[in-house]
Order: C-alpha cells, then sequence, then structure tokens
C-alpha cells in the first residue's frame, strides 16, 4: 500500500526537527481562511514546496511526492528558483530520500 504525501511529509518533519542546527516548517498550500466564512483567499505561492528549512545557514526545499506521483510545472520552477538562487531543492519520496538529500546539503 502506498503512503499518502502527508504521511511522507510528517515522517520527515519529525525527523528534521531533531536534527542539530536545523530549522524547519512545513508549507500548507490550500490558502489562508477568510475569518469564518468557509472560503479561502487564494495562495499566491502556487509551487512552492511542501518543506522548508534551513540547516547551518544554508536554505532548502524539499518537495514530497509519492513514489510516481510527476512535479506540476510550476512546482518544478519555484524549486529551480531556490536552486539558481544558492538553495538546495529536490523531490523526496520517502523518509529516507530526505535523509541521504539531507546530507547533500
Amino acid at each position: 500500500m502506498s503512503r499518502k504525501e502527508s504521511e511522507i511529509q510528517k515522517s520527515i518533519i519529525d525527523w528534521l526537527r531533531i536534527q542539530p542546527n536545523t530549522f524547519v516548517f512545513r508549507v500548507f498550500t490550500f490558502g489562508v481562511p477568510i475569518g469564518r466564512t468557509g472560503t479561502f483567499r487564494k495562495n499566491y505561492n502556487k509551487g512552492i514546496a511542501d518543506i522548508l528549512g534551513v540547516k547551518n545557514g544554508r536554505f532548502f526545499a524539499f518537495e514530497v511526492k509519492k513514489l510516481k506521483a510527476k512535479l506540476e510545472d510550476h512546482q518544478e520552477m519555484w524549486l529551480r528558483h531556490v536552486d539558481d538562487a544558492g538553495g538546495y531543492a529536490c523531490v523526496v519520496r520517502s523518509l529516507d530520500d530526505a535523509i541521504e538529500a539531507f546530507k547533500e546539503i
């Protein structure tokens, strides 16, 4: 059975939060609630990675995808912008992927 992306994200966040010299947070991209109306303001950060953080002063971004899921064009562009600006950005599909990527930062 394939794990949900949210489950993979949680395992990665939990692991990252116990790493030394690391600050990390999950990005929720479904929009911003407008009071108690049940509606949401548009999220203008289309493509932003699921997990953002800093390790020893270097910014990183992990886009979490299930095993066979593909990146959307706007997600790929966002990761490329991070790389171009000197950060570290990649797609991870498991906690093991994230641990290997984290070693490269």
